[in-house]
């Protein structure tokens, strides 16, 4: 169970890994599989990580079917053939400031103060 779903630490809530699986995990972008007990700790680029699954996720055509600036390679492609609008420069720019914003507040959501023994 995530520590931000339910904030309460106990020894029957953890995953104890040693300290290099923890740098992965923590600073490498790893993940360690959903469940309980000896599991799989895949690294980004697995076809089984999540974000690897939100990459698949993505549209990979230039146009999308709703009219929306494509994103990822889509989008890289789209401005190999042409110019961006404005209105598409300043939808992008929207985006860029979104995923900034949300990568900020999970990492101010991930330093939680944890209280130790010594």
């Amino acid at each position: 169970i995530p520590y931000a779903t339910d904030p309460i630490t106990r020894l029957d809530n953890q995953d104890p890994l040693c300290s290099d699986c923890h740098r992965r995990k923590t600073h490498h972008g790893h993940h360690l599989e959903p469940g309980t007990g000896r599991r799989r700790l895949l690294p980004p680029d697995h076809p089984d990580h999540p974000h690897a699954q939100a990459l698949d996720d993505t549209d990979t055509n230039a146009e999308t079917a709703d009219g929306a600036l494509p994103s990822g390679q889509a989008l890289l492609d789209l401005m190999d053939r042409r110019p961006l609008t404005d209105d598409e420069h300043a939808e992008l720019e929207a985006r860029v400031a979104a995923n900034t914003a949300r990568r900020q507040a999970q990492r101010q959501a991930q330093r939680v103060e944890q209280h130790t023994l010594c």
